[in-house]
C-alpha cells in the first residue's frame, strides 16, 4: 500500500455532514461493536486508540463503557480531526491528532491496550502495512471491521462517483472486499494469538437514495434477511477481534 494514501479523497464537508449523524444516533454496526468490546473495556482504566477516527464518535460510545479510560483518535484528514475536537471538547478523557496510522509505531510502540478501526481497511488499496502498524501499537486486542469474502479471493473495487468533487480527476474511493482466510493467515503470521470473526447482519431497513452516489440501502430477501448494498456493492461486513 502506498505510504500516506488518502483514503477519503475530496468532499470533506459532505463527509463531515454525513458523519455527524453517527454522533447523534448509534449506528447498527456501532451497536455490534459495543456488544463485542464491552467485556474487554467495561469499568477498566485503559488506553484506547481509534485508528482513522473520522469525527471521533466512537469516543462517546467507548466512554460510556469505560469512563476512566483515555481515548486517542488519529486520522489523516485534518478537517475530520478539527470536527472531532469541536464535538468532544468537553471530554477531558479524549484527544485527537492528525496523523497517518502507518507512522504511529515510531512514537507509540505498544502504547495502547485496545484499538478499534471502523471500516477503513476496505477504503485503502490494501491492508498489510496498515494492520502491521495497528499490531505494533496495540498490547492486547484490536477490533476492526471490513468487507470480507469467505472464499480465497480478494476483490479490489475502485469507485468513481462522477457527481463528487473528489472524482473529477479519477477514482475517488475503494470498496475492497478481502478474503477472510487470507486476512487471518496474515495476522497470525505477523504475531497475533487469535483472529475471531463476527458476521454483521443489519437489523433495520434502509431506503434507497440517489443512484448517482454510494449511499447504503437494504433489499429484503425471501428469507426475510436484509441485504445491505452500497451502489452496486454488497456490504459483507464483519467485525474481527484480534488477540495479541
Amino acid at each position: 500500500m502506498p505510504s500516506h494514501y488518502i483514503y477519503s479523497k475530496g468532499d470533506e464537508a459532505e463527509n463531515i455532514a454525513s458523519m455527524r449523524g453517527y454522533a447523534t444516533r448509534k449506528q447498527e454496526i456501532d451497536k455490534m461493536l459495543s456488544y463485542l468490546i464491552e467485556p474487554y473495556i467495561k469499568d477498566k482504566t485503559l488506553r484506547l486508540l481509534d485508528a482513522a477516527c473520522g469525527i471521533g464518535h466512537l469516543s462517546a460510545i467507548l466512554g460510556e463503557m469505560s469512563p476512566t479510560s483515555t481515548f486517542f483518535g488519529v486520522d489523516q484528514t485534518a478537517a475530520f480531526v478539527e470536527e472531532a475536537k469541536k464535538l468532544y471538547a468537553s471530554n477531558a478523557q479524549a484527544s485527537f491528532r492528525v496523523m497517518d496510522v502507518e507512522d504511529m509505531p515510531i512514537e507509540f510502540s505498544k502504547a495502547f491496550d485496545v484499538t478499534v478501526c471502523r471500516g477503513v481497511i476496505s477504503w485503502i488499496p490494501y491492508y498489510e502495512e496498515f494492520m502491521t502498524a495497528l499490531m505494533a501499537v496495540t498490547k492486547d486486542h484490536i477490533f476492526v471491521s471490513s468487507l470480507f469474502y469467505d472464499g480465497d479471493i480478494d476483490f479490489e473495487i475502485r469507485v468513481r462517483e462522477f457527481q463528487k468533487e473528489g472524482a473529477r480527476d479519477g477514482f475517488n474511493k475503494f470498496y475492497n472486499v478481502y478474503s477472510f482466510s487470507r486476512f487471518k493467515k496474515f495476522l497470525l503470521a505477523s504475531g497475533a494469538r487469535d483472529v475471531v470473526p463476527f458476521d454483521f447482519n443489519i437489523g433495520i431497513e434502509l431506503p434507497r437514495g440517489s443512484a448517482d452516489s454510494m449511499g447504503t440501502y437494504t433489499v429484503k430477501l425471501d428469507t426475510g434477511e436484509l441485504l445491505q448494498i452500497s451502489g452496486a456493492v454488497v456490504m459483507s461486513w464483519k467485525w474481527v477481534r484480534i488477540d495479541m
